[in-house]
C-alpha cells in the first residue's frame, strides 16, 4: 500500500467563464477505517486563491500553516498580495526543498488572476510530491480517486461553464468518482471563486445500508430535492446543504475599521457553509501577546472571565481563546468560556491548539442558538467578578485587557462598563448620546457595542437579565440583547478609541439594509422600554439595572480615552473631538437615531472623515503614518494624559520621560504647557522641569517647509516617580497645529487646522533612554523590510564589536579598550552611548563584546566618520596590535524586550546568541513575547536584538544572575511556569544552531 493512501482524500479544481471551482471529500481515515467525517483539505490562501491539500494528514496540518507562513511573510516583503501563478511557484519550490525525504501530498491550487487589463481570469494547478507544476485550461485532479475523477470530469466538463452550472459539473464528477474510491467520500466540499464572491457549499452524501438488497439491485432514495439536467450528468444519491445569509445565524454584525496602515496581511479565512464576500484582512502586528514588564504590577489574583460566542469562525475562536489562556494574561484570566451557538458540537480536542492550561477552558454546546444573550448568561454564571466579552472576528491585545482591568476598579460599580469601540462606532455613539440639561430629568443614556471589546462586572449581567425577564421581552428581543444593553442602562458608559485588528471569516450577522433596519428597530424598542422604566420610577417603581436617579450637570469637557498599543496604560483627554453646536438634548430615549441623523448633518462630511481618520488612539499606536489632530485651535485647559495605572517605582525603574513627536506649531502649544504629575489622576502635582524640543531625522512628506518634525520631552523629577499619570496642560490659547495630511500615508482625508501629535509616549527611564520615534520612510533613516518595522523598539541601532585578543595580551588590550570605548562615550560630539562591555568567561575564550547605541542609519554614519577623522581614531588602532579578530554587527532591539540595566549590580552576563532559520523571525517574536513573561517571574531580562547589517538571522539575548548557580535555579524554576515550555518546544524548531556565552562586565561598562 502506497502512504498516499493511508488516510485518503481526493481533490479536484476546474475552470468555468470568469470564475473557477476546488472541490474534496471529507473523509479522514486509516486505510480502510474511518476516523473522520469532516476532515478539510482546502483553504483559502487569499480571497481569490484557494489550496486543496489530499495526501497523509500530519503533511496537510504541516503545509498548512508553512504555506500560510510563506503567504504572509511575503505580503510583508512585498507589499501587495500574492498572484495565483507566484503561488504555485512557491508551492513547488517549498515542496522541491524536501525532494530528499518529500511531504506527502499533491497540492491543487484554483484562483483568479489579475490581467494586465485590469480583469480577472481562471487558473488553476498541481503538482505532485517534490513540486512538479502542472498547468492547465480545463482541470486537474489528485488523491486516491484521481484516475476516476479524470475519467469522470473528461466526460462532464464543458468550456465556459457558468458558476451555478460549473458548480453542478465539479460536484457531479467528485461524487460519482468517490464513489467508487474506498479511500474518499463521505461528502463533499466545493468552493465557487468569482469576481464578486466566494460561494461554499457543503455536499453531504445519503447513508442507505439497510435498505441494500444482497443479490439485487440498489434502488436509490427518494431525491431530497428537485433533479437539474445541464449537459450530461449522472445521479447521485447526495443531500444539497446550502447555507446562505439568512441562515447564519449568530456572526457579529459588519465592521467598516480603519487600521491606519498597519500593513494587513491576507486572512487564512475559515470555511463556512454558505455564500459569503471575500474574506476579510487579518493582521497579527508585534505587539499581539507584549504586556510590558509594568503589567504584573496591575493588580492582585485573576478575577475575570472571558467569554467568547462562537457560531461559524472556529478558527478565529481558537486564536482568540489561546491569546487569552497565554501566561500574558495569567494574572488577569481566571478562565475562558466558549458558548456554542452552532449545532456542530464542539470539545476541548477542537481547541487543543490554544494550549489552555487544564481546567481554564470551558466549552457550554448551546442546545439551541441563544444569539447576543448567550454572553450574558455566562457572564452572569461565572465565579468571578468581571467578564470580558468580544465578538469572535476581532482581536484585542492583551495589553489592552490589562489596562481594562485595572481602569474598571476605580468606576462606581452600578455604572461600571468599558467598551471598545473604533473610530466610526465611536463617532456614531457619541452621536446617540442623550444629555438632559435640567437638573431633574432622569434621561442620560447612550449606546455603544460590545463586539469589539468590552469589561463589565458580572453583577450587572445578572441585573441586566433580570431586568430583561421582568420587562416580559419577547424571545426575538431578549436574544438581540446586545442592543438593549447600553440604552436599559441610562448611563454613558466609559468608551475608549480602540487598537483591535479584525480577523474576518464568516459571514457578517448584520449586512445591508435588512441588518442595519433591525438594529435600528431593537435599538428604538430599548428606547420605548426605557421611558416606560423612567416613568415607572416618578411613582416608586425601581427596576434592576437601570440607572434613574437624576444626573447632574454633565461636564462641559468631558474626558476621550483611548487604548495605547504595546503597553498597559490609557491616553486621556478634555480637546473637544466635536463641534459646539452638536446637540444631545431629547426627551425621549427613543429619539436616540433621530439625534444621530441631525447631529451627523450638523458635523458635515469633511469633520466626519476627521474624526476617523485622526482619533486619539493614533498618538499612542506606535505607527508613523497616523496621528491624533484636534479638529479645532487649541484652547487653555486642554490636557493629555498618560495613564499608566501604577505607579512607575512598582516596575523597578528611576525616572520618567514624556516624549512627544509633533510639528513645529504644535511645539510652539507645548512650550506653553504645564507638566503635572499625579498618583490618583486627580490631584496634580506640577513640575519644574520644561520641555525640550529638538530636530529629528524623521522627515515627513511634505512637512520641510515648516521645519519637519520636532521631538519634544519632558523629565520629570525623581519625585514623580509614585506617580502613575502624567499630562500637559495648556495655560493659555493657541492656533494649535496647521493639520496633520502631510504626516498621513497617501489617500488620507485631510485635517482641519489643531494640534497635531504623530506620537506620544512615556518613557521609563534605565541607563540609556530609547525614544521610540517612528521610522523615517522618505529619509531611508530605516531599513524598509516589514519585518523590521513590526518587531523592531524605536529608530536606535545597537553595534555589536566583537573582538578576539591574544591570549597572552588581553590585560594590555583592556586598557586600550577603556582608552577607546571610554572615551567616544564620554564625547558629546559623537551621539553614540556604550551599553557596555563584557570579557567572556565560558565559552570563546578571550573574546570581548561591546556593545554602542547609534541614533539610527545616518547617526551611525556621521559617527564613524567623525571617529576617523578624531584623535579617537589613534586609540582605536592602539587595540588592533593585541587581536587576532574582529568582527561587527548592525541590531535593533526587539519591542517587547528593551534594554535595561540590571535591578542590582554585580554577578554575571549571559549572552544567547540563535542562528534562525530564514525568514523565522516574525514567529521567533512571537513566540518569545508569550514565553518571556514566564521568565520575567524569575529574572528580568537585560535585552534582546535582532541582527540587521552583519551575520544576518540571528538573534541575541542578554540576561544577567548573581551567579552560575542561581542561573541554574532560575532555569529549572522557568520550566514549572504555564508558557515557557512552548516557547522553548516552538523556537527550538525556527534555530538552526544556538551559543551560550557566560561574561563578566569590564570595570569601565556602564551595564554592570
Amino acid at each position: 500500500m502506497s502512504i498516499m493512501e493511508l488516510n485518503g482524500g481526493s481533490v479536484i479544481a476546474m475552470v468555468g467563464k470568469d470564475c473557477v471551482a476546488i472541490a474534496s471529500d471529507l473523509r479522514l481515515g486509516n486505510q480502510a477505517l474511518g476516523i473522520s467525517s469532516n476532515f478539510q483539505k482546502i483553504f483559502p490562501i487569499t480571497d481569490r486563491i484557494y489550496l486543496g491539500l489530499p495526501g497523509l494528514a500530519t503533511d496537510v496540518t504541516t503545509l498548512r500553516e508553512r504555506f500560510r507562513f510563506r503567504v504572509n511573510m511575503y505580503t510583508i516583503k512585498e507589499e501587495r498580495e500574492i498572484e495565483p501563478e507566484t503561488f504555485a511557484h512557491l508551492v513547488s519550490s517549498t515542496l522541491y526543498e524536501h525532494r530528499f525525504g518529500p511531504y506527502f501530498i499533491e497540492p491543487v491550487i484554483a484562483g483568479l488572476s489579475k490581467t494586465p487589463a485590469g480583469g480577472l481570469k481562471p487558473f488553476i494547478a498541481a503538482t505532485d510530491l517534490i513540486g512538479c507544476l502542472n498547468f492547465a485550461k480545463d482541470f486537474v485532479v489528485a488523491g486516491t480517486a484521481s484516475s476516476k475523477l479524470f475519467g469522470v470530469a473528461e466526460g462532464l466538463w464543458e468550456p465556459d461553464l457558468e458558476p451555478e452550472d460549473l458548480f453542478e459539473t465539479i460536484s457531479q464528477t467528485l461524487l460519482n468518482a468517490v464513489d467508487r474510491d474506498a479511500y474518499s467520500g463521505w461528502g463533499a466540499v466545493v468552493h465557487v471563486i468569482t469576481k464578486d464572491k466566494v460561494i461554499t457549499r457543503t455536499l453531504k452524501a445519503l447513508r442507505y445500508r439497510d435498505a441494500r438488497v444482497r443479490n439485487g439491485p440498489l434502488s436509490p432514495p427518494p431525491s431530497p430535492m428537485p433533479e437539474r439536467k445541464v449537459g450530461r450528468r449522472f445521479w447521485v444519491p447526495l443531500v444539497l446543504v446550502i447555507g446562505t445569509v439568512t441562515s447564519l445565524l449568530f456572526v457579529a454584525r459588519i465592521k467598516q475599521r480603519n487600521h491606519f496602515d498597519l500593513r494587513p496581511t491576507p486572512a487564512l479565512a475559515p470555511t463556512v457553509n454558505g455564500t459569503h464576500l471575500p474574506a476579510s484582512k487579518a493582521l497579527f502586528p508585534a505587539s499581539y501577546a507584549a504586556p510590558s514588564r509594568l503589567s504584573s504590577t496591575l493588580g492582585g489574583s485573576a478575577d475575570v472571565t472571558a467569554v467568547i460566542l462562537n457560531w461559524s469562525r472556529l478558527p478565529n475562536v481558537v486564536l482568540i481563546v489561546s491569546s487569552l489562556c497565554a501566561a500574558a494574561l495569567g494574572d488577569t484570566i481566571t478562565e475562558v468560556v466558549v458558548w456554542n451557538n452552532s449545532p456542530q458540537k464542539l470539545s476541548q480536542q477542537d481547541f487543543a491548539s490554544a494550549a489552555c492550561p487544564p481546567g481554564k477552558l470551558k466549552i457550554h454546546n448551546s442546545p439551541e442558538n441563544l444569539y447576543f444573550q448567550a454572553r450574558f448568561i455566562a457572564c452572569a454564571n461565572a465565579s468571578t467578578a468581571y467578564c470580558f466579552i468580544q465578538d469572535d472576528d476581532y482581536f484585542i491585545y492583551p495589553e489592552i485587557i490589562h489596562t481594562m482591568r485595572a481602569r474598571i476598579s476605580a468606576l462606581p460599580e452600578e455604572t461600571a462598563a468599558i467598551h471598545l469601540l473604533p473610530p466610526h462606532e465611536h463617532l456614531s455613539s457619541s452621536l446617540r448620546t442623550i444629555l438632559s440639561s435640567s437638573s431633574s430629568s432622569r434621561l442620560h443614556t447612550s449606546f455603544a457595542w460590545l463586539g469589539h471589546g468590552a469589561l463589565i462586572p458580572r453583577s450587572r449581567a445578572h441585573a441586566f437579565l433580570e431586568l430583561m425577564a421582568q420587562l416580559g421581552m419577547s424571545d426575538a428581543e431578549t436574544k438581540m440583547a446586545d442592543n438593549f444593553w447600553s440604552v436599559l442602562a441610562n448611563t454613558v458608559p466609559e468608551v475608549w478609541f480602540d487598537q483591535g485588528v479584525e480577523l474576518g471569516g464568516g459571514t457578517a450577522f448584520t449586512v445591508g439594509t435588512e441588518g442595519e433596519e433591525r438594529n435600528r428597530r431593537f435599538i428604538t424598542r430599548a428606547g420605548q422600554y426605557l421611558d416606560a422604566i423612567l416613568r415607572d420610577s416618578l411613582e416608586g417603581i425601581e427596576r434592576p439595572y437601570t440607572h434613574t436617579a437624576p444626573v447632574l450637570q454633565p461636564s462641559k469637557n468631558p474626558i476621550t480615552h483611548a487604548a495605547c498599543l504595546g503597553a498597559p496604560c490609557v491616553l486621556s483627554t478634555n480637546i473637544a473631538l466635536l463641534p459646539g453646536n452638536i446637540t444631545h438634548a431629547a426627551l425621549s430615549a427613543t429619539e436616540m437615531l433621530a439625534l444621530e441623523t441631525s447631529n451627523l448633518a450638523l458635523l458635515g462630511p469633511a469633520l466626519q472623515a476627521h474624526y476617523v481618520a485622526h482619533p486619539p488612539s493614533a498618538a499612542v499606536d506606535g505607527q508613523p503614518g497616523t496621528a491624533f489632530c484636534s479638529p479645532g485651535g487649541a484652547r487653555a485647559g486642554d490636557t493629555i494624559a498618560l495613564d499608566l495605572l501604577a505607579p512607575v517605582k512598582q516596575g523597578g525603574w528611576g525616572n520618567v520621560e514624556m516624549v512627544w513627536l509633533v510639528d513645529r506649531r504644535t511645539e510652539a502649544l507645548l512650550r506653553e504647557s504645564a507638566w503635572e504629575s499625579s498618583v490618583d489622576g486627580i490631584q496634580w502635582i506640577y513640575n519644574d522641569e520644561g520641555v525640550r524640543c529638538i530636530d529629528t531625522d524623521l522627515s515627513a512628506a511634505g512637512a520641510e517647509g515648516e521645519g519637519g518634525l520636532r521631538e519634544c520631552s519632558v523629565l520629570f523629577s525623581p519625585d514623580a516617580n509614585s506617580a502613575r499619570a502624567f499630562r500637559a496642560r495648556l495655560r493659555g490659547d493657541g492656533e494649535g497645529g496647521r493639520g496633520c495630511q502631510e504626516y498621513l500615508r497617501p489617500g488620507a482625508p485631510a485635517a482641519l487646522p489643531g494640534q497635531c501629535i504623530l506620537s506620544l509616549t512615556s518613557m521609563l527611564i534605565a541607563k540609556n533612554i530609547l525614544h521610540g520615534s517612528p521610522e523615517a520612510r522618505e529619509a531611508g533613516d530605516l531599513e524598509s523590510q516589514q519585518h523590521s518595522k513590526l518587531v523592531a523598539r524605536g529608530k536606535y541601532l545597537h553595534g555589536f564589536e566583537i573582538h578576539k585578543v591574544k591570549p597572552d595580551q588581553s590585560e594590555a588590550y583592556k586598557k586600550a579598550a577603556e582608552g577607546y570605548y571610554a572615551a567616544i562615550k564620554d564625547d558629546p560630539a559623537l551621539h553614540v552611548k556604550l551599553s557596555g562591555s563584557w570579557e567572556t568567561i565560558v565559552g570563546e575564550q578571550d573574546t570581548f563584546l561591546h556593545i554602542l547605541e547609534y541614533e539610527n542609519y545616518k547617526g551611525y554614519d556621521k559617527t564613524t566618520q567623525m571617529i576617523r577623522d578624531s584623535p579617537h581614531a589613534a586609540a582605536y588602532k592602539a587595540m588592533l596590535p593585541f587581536l587576532n579578530s574582529r568582527s561587527s554587527q548592525l541590531t535593533q532591539e526587539f519591542a517587547f524586550f528593551p534594554t535595561a540595566p540590571p535591578h542590582e549590580e554585580g554577578g554575571i552576563f549571559e549572552l544567547r546568541s540563535y542562528q534562525l532559520k530564514a525568514g523565522a523571525l516574525l514567529e521567533w517574536e512571537h513566540a518569545w513575547r508569550s514565553g518571556i513573561e514566564a521568565r520575567r517571574k524569575f529574572v528580568e531580562p537585560v535585552g534582546a536584538w535582532f541582527s540587521q547589517v552583519g551575520r544576518l538571522h540571528q538573534v541575541h539575548h542578554l540576561w544577567q544572575y548573581p551567579d552560575l548557580a542561581t542561573r541554574k535555579e532560575t532555569r529549572e524554576k522557568a520550566w514549572q511556569v504555564d508558557g515557557w515550555a512552548e516557547t522553548v518546544s516552538k523556537t527550538s524548531q525556527m534555530a538552526k544552531f544556538m551559543d551560550s556565552f557566560i561574561m563578566s562586565p569590564l570595570p569601565f561598562s556602564p551595564l554592570k
